[in-house]
């Protein structure tokens, strides 16, 4: 099932992160440094603004709609906390906007109450249909909102908006794919089932939670930020550029296996049977690292390539310098993330979370204001790299007292072989230049790896091969 559930997020994960790379290539050919990186600030913003306010309810979504005796009543509970937050954020957000500088400012600000809303009821619908096991509806709408996007945004840059398009753009992509799903997601359901008593399972599980998801993203954003104050938003957007071609990249591949993975691991577990959820964990780690690990070495290696290719010109050299630590901090990320993390989840000790996070958010700010004014955008990744990797030590050490997640040793050693002859392979045809020949390096050093992994029967891909084969045969 982990491999049916991860092909078809897959399959809408590539859709969406391709339009996500011509959305960057546009974006940055398009527009300056400076519009660029206010955009990402504002977005910035309103994703650190999501996970302290709406991030508990779609992760306790997440974590027991598939085992709620009443389905109605969860989601009835579910949708009126929403409301509620929901009220009150906007309302806090309107009461500030009074005292803004100035009418660009309070624009923004508006612009950042929108956004943060449709953020919410969006990543609060995708959460659900990930719980129900619906990945079919889950990529519908992870590419239809990219798609819209991208077509917004560009045409209203065409029209002379600049930043005022990007948003624009990050709006509509939102509000459509709320619409046409929403109804579906929702049907059937009475606010009036609504159950006081599993508010405060969902407060104990979803807060502890919440604020490690806030630290999450101080680690992730709090250098865009801290960019934009100390060395303007040109530098911003030069260092978004650059980390954005990464992460549509790379944490998108990560995010396709964890996708499939723990509602997977969840279900397991709720069986009751403990034998299959520590194998399903086990299968978990290998796939994310067998993804994830050739994926981080090949962009690193290919980073100047890339950039080349898809950003424009006045973003290629210095996004270039900033992907392999990127890639690297990524890396760390998801693994912390998309199965350390796991632990606390499935152990209902997600306040440790907090420690874990705290600690690796607060590094990121330190390092930031260290590094930054002395150079620039390369500090901030430097700093990203050092956090994540803090985050992700303190996790290890800590994940024990919520729940014993198995760590394989064999499957990861053959990635890791599989990897080295695979970055052997394609670091000879780094110098060269264009898109064609980037899609032949990838499409090479892809065969090398699955052939090695092959080879070496890594996540016993040899031995169900010949199952297959056989299979077929009789």
């Amino acid at each position: 099932m982990l491999l049916r559930h991860t092909l078809v997020y897959f399959s809408a994960q590539v859709v969406a992160s391709v339009l996500g790379f011509a959305s960057l290539a546009l974006y940055t050919h398009l527009t300056t440094p400076a519009d660029f990186g206010l955009f990402r600030v504002v977005m910035t913003g309103v994703l650190l603004t999501n996970a302290v306010l709406f991030q508990w309810l779609t992760a306790s979504a997440l974590r027991f709609v598939s085992s709620a005796a009443n389905h109605a009543r969860f989601l009835s509970t579910i949708l009126v906390m929403f409301v509620v937050v929901l009220f009150f954020a906007d309302a806090a957000g309107l009461t500030a906007l009074p005292f803004l500088p100035s009418r660009r400012t309070q624009l923004l600000w508006v612009m950042g109450i929108v956004l943060v809303s449709l953020q919410a009821w969006f990543g609060l619908n995708l959460s659900i249909v990930r719980a129900q096991l619906r990945p079919l509806a889950y990529g519908r709408l992870t590419v239809l909102r990219t798609g819209l996007v991208l077509v917004t945004s560009v045409g209203l840059i065409n029209l002379g908006f600049k930043v005022w398009g990007l948003l624009g753009g990050a709006s509509v992509g939102l509000l459509l794919p709320i619409l046409l799903f929403t109804r579906s997601t929702w049907r059937g359901i009475n606010l009036r089932e609504f159950d006081k008593a599993l508010v405060g399972r969902l407060l104990s599980y979803g807060l502890p939670l919440s604020a490690s998801l806030s630290f999450s993203y101080v680690i992730e954003g709090s250098d865009r930020l801290l960019l934009g104050w100390l060395s303007g938003p040109a530098s911003t957007g030069v260092y978004s550029a650059g980390y954005d071609l990464v992460q549509n990249a790379l944490g998108a591949v990560m995010g396709i296996v964890n996708s499939a993975a723990f509602p997977l691991a969840v279900n397991a577990l709720e069986s009751g049977d403990s034998e299959s959820a520590t194998a399903q964990l086990r299968t978990n780690f290998s796939m994310l690292l067998a993804i994830a690990l050739p994926a981080a070495v090949g962009l690193s290696i290919v980073s100047s390539q890339v950039a080349r290719a898809l950003l424009g010109v006045s973003f290629q050299v210095g996004a270039a310098r900033l992907m392999p630590w990127v890639a690297l901090g990524v890396l760390l990320s998801g693994l912390r993330a998309y199965y350390v993390d796991h632990a606390f989840q499935l152990g209902n000790r997600t306040e440790l979370q907090i420690v874990v996070l705290g600690i690796g958010g607060a590094t990121n700010v330190l390092l930031n204001l260290l590094l930054i004014p002395l150079i620039g955008p390369l500090g901030a990744a430097y700093s990203t790299v050092a956090a994540y990797g803090v985050a992700l030590a303190i996790g290890i050490l800590l994940s024990h007292k919520a729940f014993q997640l198995p760590m394989p040793v064999v499957d990861p050693l053959k990635v890791l072989v599989a990897t080295a002859l695979m970055a052997v392979a394609i670091s000879p045809f780094r110098s060269s230049d264009g898109v064609p020949a980037l899609v032949l390096e990838g499409a090479g050093g892809s065969c090398v790896y699955f052939v090695s992994l092959l080879l070496l029967n890594g996540l016993g891909l040899r031995t169900k091969l010949v199952r297959w084969a056989l299979a077929l045969t009789r």
